[in-house]
């Protein structure tokens, strides 16, 4: 039984829900970001 009520949300959602992106969208821009940060430390 959960006693807390706090609700923590997961960033991406919340992200995604205040800047009106679907998480598809969220998840692409970050990847990509992911990606070019290899890139610059290989």
């Amino acid at each position: 039984m959960i006693k807390s009520k706090i609700l923590i949300a997961d960033t991406t959602y919340t992200k995604a829900h205040y800047n009106h992106k679907k998480l598809q969208e969220v998840f692409r821009e970050r990847s990509k970001a992911l990606h070019k940060t290899i890139y610059q430390c290989s």
